[in-house]
């Protein structure tokens, strides 16, 4: 079966937050379509002298109610070399021309239990990086839809000016049954002069505190378990994977390894 072709695209907006991190707002001829919040579409770049595009798959940051753009939150990759398609997406500016594929993806948020009943479990958000896209998307779906089930959400960068959409959170967390916990792996760079937060790689929220618990059970002041959380996870594999050896203990089962009933409580999306 032939693939869909492409659709064309040009950028709206761009917002360079740093050297290698920028906010890029998509834009098609046509509304944007309905998607699923966590779900991520394909960017196409072409390449002079080449038959075949560059494409990369990037979650979508913006929430499937915002039908003028798509919200992407990108690195530029530079180690351990240069990305091909970051490389020639960051010498474009507001009216350049792009490809895209439309979006696709099950990295999304289930409120409902295998059995069919309401799930009212609380959600845990967990994300390295750019890793963190897909749960502003949640967050504002989220928000929008009235959901009352209690949102945590756990952010982990090398340096605070890479916790993108800070605000955001921090705004969420003071209105609403939020909890947003920031970390930094690297408390000694110059860059986080004045950090007072969680010190760490994200995924050590869940390594066991000097009480016992979890650093992140110390924090909500509660038990994480299965039969009260669901945890999303999305970021580099290294992220990944040590997330799913942390949660091994609290026995927290993925698709790849459900219960009998198949139901599972952990999701992951990793790109790199």
């Amino acid at each position: 079966m032939a693939r869909t072709p492409p659709l064309q695209a040009r950028i709206l907006n761009r917002q360079d937050l740093t050297d290698t991190l920028a906010l890029f707002q998509i834009q098609t001829e046509e509304e944007i379509p309905d998607f699923l919040p966590g779900q991520f579409l394909t960017l196409g770049v072409e390449v002079p002298g080449d038959e075949k595009p560059i494409w990369r798959a990037y979650s979508i940051a913006s929430p499937p109610h915002q039908k003028e753009y798509y919200e992407l939150y990108i690195r530029r990759a530079v180690h351990p070399e240069p990305g091909a398609l970051t490389s020639r997406l960051w010498g474009k500016k507001a009216g350049d021309q792009v490809l895209m594929r439309t979006p696709k993806g099950a990295f999304t948020v289930s409120h409902e239990n295998v059995d069919g009943t309401p799930d009212h479990r609380r959600i845990i958000f967990l994300a390295g990086g750019t890793g963190i896209a897909p749960f502003v998307s949640e967050l504002q779906h989220l928000q929008a839809q009235g959901c009352d089930r209690e949102l945590v959400i756990c952010h982990g960068a090398s340096y605070m000016q890479d916790l993108g959409y800070r605000e955001l959170f921090q705004k969420a967390a003071e209105e609403n049954h939020i909890t947003y916990i920031p970390a930094i792996s690297r408390p000694d760079a110059n860059e986080n002069k004045g950090w007072d937060g969680f010190v760490g790689r994200v995924e050590t929220l869940l390594a066991p505190s000097g009480e016992g618990t979890s650093h992140l059970e110390s924090i909500l002041g509660s038990t994480l378990s299965p039969e009260n959380s669901v945890v999303h996870v999305c970021g580099f594999n290294g992220t990944i994977e040590s997330t799913l050896k942390a949660l091994e203990p609290f026995d927290f089962r993925t698709r790849k390894n459900p219960r009998e009933n198949g139901a599972y409580e952990l999701k992951f999306e990793s790109y790199g």
